[in-house]
């Protein structure tokens, strides 16, 4: 009997649709068991892979805190030379991020959303008062060898509850952190995140001062004519009258003032922006680049020998001066500096019997000079 012509191509279809015994173009899913060998095969490598590709993350978190711990750092120096100003917790983060063009939180807190922490020595208190902020007395205290500042971060954890921003609880707890190597816990932590996330800048804020002594001759100076000097720019200083030797000690790049005793304006003699160790004597009404050291033959210093210069041109000129036109003070430094040129080639000449250039240049210096001391109907006063 044969089937319904429906059934018989439904059969057909079923047959072309089926693979063959040989193989064929047809698919089958994956079986319980190979699912299941993946997925351990999966297990284990994540469990070989993922600590070393955590190692991998934190040493890269750490590298980049590293590099933004060191230019915070750097910001905190910027500010105090900046701005004369050493500043403590209730303005820290906002004084670095403005110096550096940084949100606050981004000064307080690391990519990682833990607090950074603004350590400071409490035995800085000793010399300078912190906050700090320069005024022209400046710190007069014998500085320590350390007035230690830090920053402290972690990546990993939040640091010890009682690691604060502020003052250490005492100077040793400071020293620990401060001498504390690499990859090491400081002495005293209680803490059980690894060492090797913490990151540590220090600064040594003894070395942003620079020494300044200020001193006069007490034989030719009184109560009421001793020097005044500023500092960036401030109302002239008198010298203290309690001591012929005033040392004391400014932030570098402060700006140094020295000013004769009239204390009115136009009186700056001397001017120097403080980078290493300096030394100012007031005698004779003139500033000089040397300690005071008592009466007798002293050696004259390069300025020295700028204060006499400017002195010299800025003193009045003689209406009476001689010559054609009539000398000034200007001419008469410009002969000395000929006459030097022309004594300097005779030397390296081996000082000849007959050097007309070193004759003719002091015959033009001696002329000068008499020529500007002129007075009429009375030469030799």
């Amino acid at each position: 009997m044969l089937r319904p012509w429906s059934n018989q191509l439904a059969c057909r279809r079923a047959v072309a649709g089926s693979p063959s015994r040989g193989g064929g173009s047809g698919r089958r899913g994956f079986t319980l068991v190979e699912i299941i060998a993946v997925l351990a095969l999966i297990a284990i490598l994540s469990v070989v892979v993922a600590p070393v590709l955590i190692r991998v993350f934190d040493r890269l978190a750490r590298e980049a805190e590293e590099k933004r711990m060191a230019g915070l750092i750097e910001g905190l120096r910027t500010h105090v030379l900046r701005n004369r100003n050493v500043p403590f917790t209730n303005n820290f983060a906002a004084a670095l991020a403005q110096e550096m063009g940084l949100d606050a939180d981004n000064v307080s807190t690391n990519a990682r959303g833990l607090r950074r922490v603004y350590l400071v020595d409490p035995a800085i208190t000793n010399t300078i008062p912190i906050p700090f902020t320069q005024n022209w007395v400046g710190v007069t205290n014998n500085l320590p060898a350390l007035l230690g500042v830090m920053l402290i971060s972690s990546i990993s954890r939040d640091l010890p509850t009682n690691v604060v921003s502020g003052f250490a609880p005492s100077s040793a707890a400071f020293s620990n952190a401060w001498y504390t190597v690499d990859d090491a816990l400081p002495a005293g932590w209680n803490w059980e995140g690894d060492p090797e996330d913490l990151v540590m800048e220090r600064m040594n804020l003894r070395d942003l001062f620079v020494e300044v002594t200020l001193n006069y001759d007490t034989w030719t100076i009184s109560f009421t004519n001793r020097g005044r000097f500023t500092i960036d720019n401030s109302t002239t200083n008198r010298l203290p009258g309690f001591s012929t030797v005033f040392t004391t000690h400014y932030l570098a790049s402060t700006m140094l003032g020295l000013h004769s005793h009239t204390g009115i304006s136009d009186t700056l003699q001397v001017s120097e922006i403080l980078r290493d160790p300096a030394a100012y004597v007031y005698e004779i009404d003139t500033w000089r680049g040397r300690l005071f050291t008592g009466r007798g033959v002293r050696l004259l210093g390069g300025i020295d020998l700028q204060a006499a210069h400017d002195l010299f041109l800025a003193a009045p000129w003689n209406v009476n001066a001689k010559g054609n036109p009539a000398v000034t003070q200007r001419m008469v430094v410009d002969a000395m500096a000929d006459y030097m040129v022309e004594y300097l080639a005779w030397a390296s000449a081996g000082f000849p019997s007959k050097s007309k250039d070193i004759i003719d240049a002091k015959k033009e210096l001696d002329t000068a000079v008499t020529y500007l001391i002129f007075k009429p109907n009375n030469e030799d006063k």
